[in-house]
């Protein structure tokens, strides 16, 4: 972000399993020689800032606008810095030549979100490349300003309700709109993959998801989807939801407050009435150690954050063989 600004070794950044960030390198600024100090302790910085965790961290860029966006890490799968030269129009559309082969679609979050309209590019532009998408496809950055971590309660999803926005947030003293990736992308033309939600029409979900931003995510994914949806912010209110009946599926976040999913699942495969209930394991932590525990638990499928196809086909895959959804929900009389 703006910590690599003037560092000239280093093109770009990338996002590994949990959310910390890598830096590239760019052999023609190493052939330049050694960095200074403080170029140096600005790289090291954004390496620190990076470590995302569990935590709700998101990147804050902007697209040649006034406007800040914040974008999801868990979105995120690398970044890279390229010359405006690369960019060939094809159709109207943007596409980025890849030195390997190939072309990646850009997308102009200006042309697509009630926001500044996308303006002339820089010499050079940053290409943020999202993670769990269907199609290769580049989110344009002008300027990478830095990452930052998204609090508790900061996520407001009704000051600002268009596709493409999960909602608003401030961050760093500015106003940051969050974006909503598959909303996005849906906007820009990209099929959605609906055909893998055929079948839950008529499905119960509960979702048990302690953070702001994910719950949101997940709500957008599947409201008009999944025959119903309940939402709660912790193990211990799921467990009191799933008292009354009437679902078919629970997805469940792992590390939660007051009850955590392991041991919201453990304690629902130990119910008499529960313990056929499908259960889905969502979470940013992708450890085997993360897994096999969920395992151990009773956990039916266990998805990273966020890919909504997998997430899709995850909810139909449980669904126990032969039966219509709606057949498994528990009954409470």
């Amino acid at each position: 972000g703006r910590h690599l600004q003037g560092v000239s070794c280093y093109s770009g950044a990338t996002l590994l399993g949990q959310g910390e960030i890598a830096l590239i390198l760019d052999p023609a600024g190493l052939a330049s020689g050694r960095l200074p100090q403080q170029q140096e302790d600005k790289a090291r910085a954004l390496a620190v800032a990076g470590e995302a965790g569990e935590s709700e961290r998101v990147l804050l860029f902007r697209d040649g606008g006034d406007e800040t966006f914040a974008l999801h890490v868990a979105n995120i799968a690398r970044i890279e810095k390229i010359p405006r030269s690369r960019i060939e129009r094809v159709g109207g559309l943007d596409y980025l030549r890849r030195p390997e082969g190939g072309t990646l679609r850009l997308v102009r979050l200006g042309a697509h979100l009630p926001v500044s309209p996308a303006v002339p590019l820089p010499e050079d532009i940053h290409v943020i490349v999202p993670r769990l998408v269907a199609r290769p496809v580049g989110i344009v950055a002008t300027s990478i300003l830095d990452a930052a971590d998204l609090p508790a309660g900061a996520l407001d999803t009704g000051a600002l309700r268009a596709p493409g926005l999960l909602g608003t947030a401030s961050l760093q003293d500015q106003l940051a709109l969050v974006v909503d990736l598959y909303g996005v992308m849906a906007l820009a033309g990209f099929e959605n993959g609906d055909s893998s939600a055929r079948g839950l029409a008529s499905v119960r979900v509960l979702l048990a998801e302690d953070t702001a931003f994910f719950r949101e995510a997940v709500r957008r994914g599947l409201e008009g989807v999944v025959g119903g949806l309940d939402i709660v912010p912790d193990g211990e209110e799921a467990w009191r939801r799933l008292q009354s009946g009437g679902y078919d599926v629970l997805i469940t976040d792992i590390e939660m407050p007051r009850l955590n999913g392991i041991d919201l699942v453990a304690r629902i495969r130990a119910d008499e009435r529960l313990r056929s209930l499908p259960v889905i394991a969502l979470s940013a932590r992708g450890s085997d150690d993360f897994r096999a525990r969920a395992a151990a638990a009773g956990v039916n499928l266990y998805e990273t954050k966020l890919d909504r196809e997998r997430l899709l086909r995850a909810l139909l895959s449980v669904l126990p063989a032969g039966a219509k959804p709606g057949a498994s929900r528990i009954s409470t009389s």
